[in-house]
């Protein structure tokens, strides 16, 4: 098991913007992304592909009010049977963000483990050189 964030659901999100200027924004956000990574549900709301969700949290977050901007997980086939269930794309964010220092720590966790190997295996062969070249 695993956070959302982590292990992709292959399905995606449905997005919806409480502000109609964010949507004229969202533009050049799209405009080089495939037409079947996402799709608009009307004039303030967008289903994407869960890829592209998690990238587009970080865009929301540098250039429109995350505040204003809800989200919901939802497969492409029906994108509007969870929106009662929609949450503030911060909530994303954060366990995003929380996704990313799990894995720094388990990065710098297996970076530790590797640094005391090395200091234990160069300390050994240390001690090993020394007691051959005494024996000579």
């Amino acid at each position: 098991m695993g956070c959302d964030a982590c292990l992709p659901i292959r399905a995606g999100y449905t997005v919806s913007f409480q502000k109609s200027n964010d949507v004229k924004k969202l533009e050049k956000y799209f405009k080089d992304i495939s037409q079947n990574q996402w799709k608009t549900l009307g004039e303030d709301m967008f289903w994407m592909k869960e890829h592209i969700f998690w990238g587009f949290t970080d865009y929301v977050h540098q250039h429109l009010d995350p505040r204003h901007v809800w989200a919901v997980e939802a497969k492409q086939r029906s994108p509007f049977e969870n929106l009662r269930r929609m949450e503030p794309i911060t909530v994303f964010q954060k366990m995003k963000d929380a996704c990313g220092l799990m894995s720094s720590l388990k990065t710098s966790e297996f970076a530790h483990i590797i640094s005391r190997l090395y200091r234990l295996i160069t300390n050994a062969c240390i001690s090993l050189a020394t007691k051959f070249y005494q024996e000579d």
